[in-house]
């Protein structure tokens, strides 16, 4: 009886009731049904989320990225410190490197032939896999 009682409350609070064995159904403000939403992305507002070959996609917004213009081979180079991660653009693909410390990195950016240092130093062995 209580239940009912409640019922016909919300039908006047709502000016309007379907069945009378149903509770009504009341329309949420647009601020609060949009405050349940969860957020769209879980990425910071300055994001520049990439996909990454083997890796999936990766926001390089959190990584120190540098374009590279003395190889034909490395596009660009993106170092986060402290997951000790390299995210490298080879021919227009990005491609994850795994436990490369900050060393290794350094010799890698100042080599002569950053492509050459890359097949001898890097590839098949700090894969992300």
């Amino acid at each position: 009886m209580r239940e009912r009682a409640g019922i016909a409350a919300l039908c006047i609070l709502a000016a309007s009731c379907g069945d009378p064995g149903k509770p009504p159904e009341v329309a949420l403000p647009p601020s609060a049904a949009s405050a349940s939403r969860p957020p769209l992305s879980s990425f910071h507002d300055n994001s520049r989320v990439e996909p990454v070959r083997y890796f999936g996609m990766v926001d390089l917004a959190r990584y120190d990225c540098e374009d590279e213009r003395d190889s034909s081979f490395i596009e660009r180079f993106c170092y986060h410190h402290k997951e000790h991660r390299v995210i490298v653009t080879l021919n227009g693909v990005n491609y994850a490197y795994c436990g490369v410390d900050q060393l290794l990195y350094y010799r890698w950016r100042h080599a002569d032939s950053r492509g050459r240092f890359y097949n001898a130093e890097v590839k098949g062995r700090y894969a992300c896999r």
